[in-house]
């Protein structure tokens, strides 16, 4: 059949896309450059309808760059009414969209957003244990067949969701969707132009190798894992690495060159596959980091794909339509200690993405692959933020890095729907599994963690997923494994927290007439407290909770307020599941280690307080006045040797605070 294209003005600051004659052979962006096909419902709608909701073209404020560039367009182009055109065109593109982008209702903090997210995936899962159908669509659907395409992005999206669920901590629709991912039939190439299977292998391997490294011994998980690594090698282009477009000879190892984030969203799968144990061809990978380096431009950005290597000037090859790739590009590279990424490169990249982030949001939401400024997509939006929050791996621990994280969750987190999910291009019903799960591990990765020192000591690429996202994984699993043996009553008095509760040993001895569960976590963050109350909280259907953290949050460079909107969080999942619990919040005590946060900590108890005040069924515990002496300054007879940590008499003089609270 016949392939059809459209067309559009020649500049990329011009037009969205250039599909125009002269750029219909090689220099072209193939998802877009599709053929109509009635088994593939490829053709074009001008304003689809999503979930009932027009969207108007997604790119963002009208500014002066935009004028600035609609201005050398129209200079360009020596016609009255072509000037005219091109300006209306300019505030078509460039027009706020005219549905809300924030939800309604914003979560209190990022805490909460990451657990609305996977109450969105838990409620989405379909009965077999996957997520989406292929069942809905908008007539825009990108060039597919069926059903192949949609088995692969089935699995892919599915892959993706149990690995979000895994790290956010999620055991029920997590074990289901790796039993789907367990006795589904591999999914194979459709058609001799699509090679959307490679992203199921990738994904696959990458879920298969996380749960090895988290301790799963099924012996099903090693077969599935080596079976998608097979058809990974099997299905690598000619050159090494990987694509999903074969438009040119459909040959059975594709004919034509790797993408760049094909490629390394495929290395950082070995990679993980590598840390899990799992042998891993040295050609596959040598091939493809060759291929990877080789699309890097002087210019610190990455060609779109190796068959683009003579067309430096497209416009997805300029930096502002590569600097979103540029992100999985170099944390790929990083890993595999490639000589083409270092520190400074990998800064660079990032200070390019927050700079020039506009062109990202444009992309996002639209309905046509490669339609927006610099050919765009909005399947990039996700994906490139989840590989840049990974890439905060190869920064040295500071300021820049928090600051780097925080920039990043501020992309991801407002944009969270009303139902909890996040998406970035319609595509059937797989868009929001895919988007929501690429979003929680974003922000997952984004919350600063002071959980495991021995981890942090370790360099950041030798460190498996397990201890980046979870560090605290092996001491709530060790609680679970302790509550089958032996399950805690209901109705007890629940005591959970940092390491202030995890040393308190004497907890059932200073409340003799109660029942004691503790469930301390040393290192936590108030967060990491909202994060696990799925498994250690909520479970035990306790009638009181003490709750003690905090402190390790200001270390890690968190704000007052936003330990505020943490405990918000936790009272609002704790109360989702227990509207009648009651909780108590033990406020933060100073010690003579961090002493220089005296203000702040007094700052942050003032707003829980506060806040403790205007609920019902909360209380606050004021222990600050109690822990200092004549001097004003933090009595050094209470402390440890490490002058940080309560010994037994401070332990005492928090039973005798917290007692009158327990009635």
């Amino acid at each position: 059949m016949k392939k059809r294209y459209l067309t559009s003005f020649s500049d990329p600051a011009c037009g969205a896309i250039q599909n125009a004659p002269q750029y219909r052979n090689k220099n072209r962006i193939h998802a877009q450059a599709r053929p109509a096909s009635p088994r593939a419902g490829a053709f074009f709608v001008p304003a689809p309808r999503v979930s009932g909701t027009t969207h108007a073209p997604q790119a963002g404020p009208l500014n002066t760059e935009t004028l600035r560039q609609a201005e050398n367009c129209s200079k360009q182009s020596g016609s009255p009414a072509r000037v005219v055109f091109i300006a209306l065109a300019a505030l078509f593109f460039c027009v706020a969209p005219l549905h809300a982008q924030a939800p309604a209702t914003q979560p209190v903090s990022i805490p909460a957003a990451i657990d609305r997210g996977v109450k969105f995936l838990e409620k989405f899962q379909s009965p077999d244990g996957s997520w989406g159908t292929g069942r809905e669509t908008r007539g825009t659907e990108i060039y597919s067949m069926v059903p192949g395409s949609l088995d692969s992005f089935r699995i892919g999206a599915s892959a993706l969701c149990v690995m979000a669920l895994r790290e956010a901590g999620e055991k029920s629709a997590h074990d289901k969707g790796l039993e789907f991912l367990l006795t589904a039939p591999d999914v194979k190439r459709d058609d001799g132009a699509l090679l959307y299977n490679t992203w199921a292998y990738i994904y696959v391997l990458q879920a298969m190798s996380e749960e090895i490294l988290h301790g799963d011994k099924d012996p099903r998980v090693l077969e599935v894992a080596k079976r998608n690594l097979k058809e990974m090698d099997e299905y690598s282009t000619y050159m090494g690495g990987w694509a999903y477009y074969d438009f040119d000879a459909h040959t059975q190892s594709p004919s034509m060159g790797p993408t760049c984030f094909g490629t390394a969203a495929g290395l950082v799968a070995l990679f993980e596959a590598k840390q899990a144990g799992i042998e891993i061809p040295g050609k596959l990978i040598k091939v493809a980091t060759r291929q990877l380096e080789k699309m890097r431009l002087p210019t610190g950005v990455f060609l779109y794909g190796a068959d683009y290597l003579y067309h430096p000037t497209l416009p997805a090859n300029r930096p502002r339509g590569a600097f979103g790739r540029t992100q999985p590009a170099n944390y790929a590279l990083w890993l595999w200690k490639s000589k083409e990424v270092n520190s400074q490169r990998i800064k660079e990249g990032l200070d390019l993405f927050f700079k020039e982030h506009t062109f990202l949001d444009m992309g996002r939401k639209r309905p046509w692959p490669h339609e927006s400024w610099y050919q765009t997509s909005g399947y990039y939006y996700y994906f490139d933020h989840y590989y840049a929050s990974r890439l905060l791996e190869a920064l040295d621990a500071g300021p820049a890095k928090t600051d780097d994280a925080s920039r990043i969750a501020a992309h991801v987190f407002p944009h969270q729907e009303e139902d909890g999910s996040w998406w970035d291009y319609a595509m059937w019903d797989f868009h929001k599994p895919y988007g929501t799960a690429f979003a929680i591990m974003t922000l997952l990765r984004c919350e600063p963690r002071t959980g495991d020192a021995t981890a942090e000591a370790k360099p950041a690429a030798e460190r498996s997923p397990a201890t980046r996202s979870a560090p605290f994984e092996k001491e709530i699993e060790a609680f679970e494994a302790a509550d089958k043996k032996s399950a805690p009553p209901q109705g007890a008095v629940l005591f959970v927290g940092d390491s202030a509760i995890r040393m308190w040993k004497t907890a059932a001895q200073d409340f003799p007439d109660q029942t004691v569960i503790n469930r301390g976590f040393g290192g936590s963050q108030l967060s990491d407290s909202v994060h696990f109350a799925d498994r250690i909280v909520i479970p035990y259907k306790p009638r009181l909770i003490v709750l003690k953290a905090g402190g390790n949050d200001l270390t890690a460079g968190k704000t007052p307020e936003r330990i505020l909107g943490d405990f918000q969080a936790f009272v609002e999942k704790v109360r989702a599941a227990l509207p009648d619990v009651r909780i108590v919040y033990l406020g933060s005590s100073p010690n003579p280690a961090r002493w220089s946060q005296a203000e702040k900590r007094k700052k942050a108890n003032g707003l829980i307080k506060a806040y403790v005040e205007s609920g019902k069924n909360l209380d606050f515990v004021e222990v600050w006045n109690e822990f200092l002496g004549p001097d004003g300054k933090p009595r050094e007879d209470i402390f440890l040797k490490d002058r940080l940590h309560n010994n037994a008499d401070g332990y005492k003089i928090l039973a005798d605070a917290v007692r009158p609270h327990l009635k």
